[in-house]
């Protein structure tokens, strides 16, 4: 079986239909991983309760100008990026990142296969919609099973005499471990397609069932010991894999390690690049400098966007360049990523797709904080905005009746339609920057690859520009 056919067969097994168990191995990892990093509580009835929210809510529905809207909302997003993420350089928005690159990779693969299978007639749009609509229905399952096994954890702690607090810490090792078996899970799936060797649901299914077993023993490794006899395992299981060697080990740790870190480490520096020049637009005055400032900001966060994106493509080829030293001293076929950048390089939107996707994740950030930022500025313009904006006092003592929370959380709701307006335009913006880099015939993706090439010449000994 060929790669890309073993590929399209794992996200759509002819056994599980249409509802591939991708999408529920992904749902159930973004679950968990939700859990176990507590987003800060940004509930309607909280905002609402809270005199500086109100205040922000109402001038985002039209009490305030476009321009103050917008820095009501970035002042809003750097807090909320604070409470995440943690200070910009810290070991905890690294854990961050860590957790949004372990679901990346497979989302952006699955999404790959897909997107080949359409166009070489494999998948049809019904099967797609059908998928999509699974991954959403399962994700609602899980979060509700996931809310109950919480407090079923917590009841059970507390009814035999244990403490609350460390009835939730409890929860959060249990589902911790649980992630971990996941993601494992998800890598054995994804390199027993990729190595050739499993082309069928049992196959994989047992292959993912051997993932649970290893991933249950490091688990216990790590709440038992810490992470120093985590790494200590790790590094055990490393050695084990090149003494017992084969191209589907190194695919596991591939998907399941060297990718995840590697992105987050240049995720990380994107973040905190964009959270430091955030916090220089939540100072700007509604004036002429001030608009200079944002205008400047958001300009900035792309720039610095696009210049880690330069870095990426840079370690990326040099990570998988370790890769192969192992690779051949194990005697093993050396991973062809050469192969997969010529793909992005002539086919970037269809069959270089993944390449594609991983090297623009250092963009991201700056698209959230355009995404953001319209987003605030266009929720004037959600039907009834104006008149419940009205209905909010502006006295710190005068807040809303529970009669009168009903329409103005409805129309909170709606207007969060506009943050899809604004990834649509956000979007628009980038692929038509990228439209017009290529009519005017700019050498973009032929400079990443002679980029990438030139940064792995110690290992070939090739560099076009030398």
């Amino acid at each position: 079986m060929q790669p890309a056919e073993a590929g399209v067969s794992l996200a759509v097994w002819q056994g599980w239909g249409v509802i591939s168990v991708m999408a529920a191995l992904i749902a159930l990892l973004a679950t968990v991983l939700a859990w176990l990093l507590p987003f800060p509580d940004r509930s309607l009835s909280t905002q609402l309760a809270n005199y500086p929210d109100r205040m922000a809510l109402k001038d985002r529905l039209g009490a305030a100008s476009p321009f103050d809207a917008w820095l009501v909302t970035m002042r809003r997003l750097g807090e909320w990026l604070d409470d995440w993420f943690g200070a910009p350089f810290s070991g905890q928005s690294f854990e961050r990142c860590l957790a949004i690159a372990f679901i990346f990779p497979i989302s952006l693969l699955t999404l790959t296969l897909i997107t080949n299978g359409i166009a070489i007639e494999k998948i049809s749009w019904l099967q797609v919609l059908v998928f999509a609509a699974a991954f959403v229905l399962i994700a609602s399952v899980i979060l509700v099973a996931f809310r109950n096994l919480v407090r079923l954890i917590e009841h059970a702690w507390t009814t035999f005499g244990g403490d609350s607090a460390l009835a939730e810490t409890i929860s959060r090792v249990v589902l911790g471990g649980f992630a971990f078996m996941i993601a494992f899970s998800i890598a054995f799936a994804v390199a027993s397609a990729f190595s050739g060797h499993q082309n069928n649901a049992t196959s994989v299914m047992g292959a993912m069932a051997g993932g649970f077993a290893l991933a249950f023993g490091l688990t216990m490794a790590f709440a038992l010991a810490g992470a120093v006899l985590f790494s200590i395992t790790v590094a055990v299981l490393a050695g084990a894999a090149l003494a017992f060697a084969s191209e589907f080990t190194f695919l596991l740790f591939l998907f399941f390690i060297l990718l995840p870190i590697t992105n987050a480490s240049v995720d990380w520096l994107s973040w905190a690049a964009t959270r430091t020049l955030i916090r220089k637009e939540e100072t700007a005055e509604p004036n002429l400098k001030g608009r200079v400032t944002v205008f400047g900001v958001i300009v900035g966060t792309f720039l610095s966007g696009l210049l880690l994106m330069i870095v990426l493509a840079l370690v990326l080829p040099n990570t998988l360049e370790v890769l192969n030293l192992a690779l051949t001293s194990a005697d093993l076929p050396r991973f062809n990523w050469e192969a997969l950048m010529n793909k992005a390089l002539y086919a970037p939107w269809s069959e270089g797709l993944f390449v594609t996707g991983m090297l623009m994740t250092p963009l991201v950030p700056a698209a959230v904080h355009l995404i953001v930022g319209l987003s605030g500025v266009l929720a004037r313009f959600t039907p009834g905005a104006r008149t419940v904006a009205q209905s909010i006092s502006d006295h710190p003592e005068v807040s809303l009746t529970q009669q009168e929370q009903g329409p103005v959380k409805i129309t909170l709701i709606l207007a969060r339609l506009w943050y899809l307006v604004a990834a649509m335009v956000t979007v628009a913006i980038i692929t038509g920057t990228g439209a017009l880099l290529s009519l005017m015939h700019a050498p973009v993706g032929q400079f990443l690859s002679s980029a990438a090439v030139c940064a792995t010449s110690w290992s070939h000994g090739k560099c076009g520009w030398f």
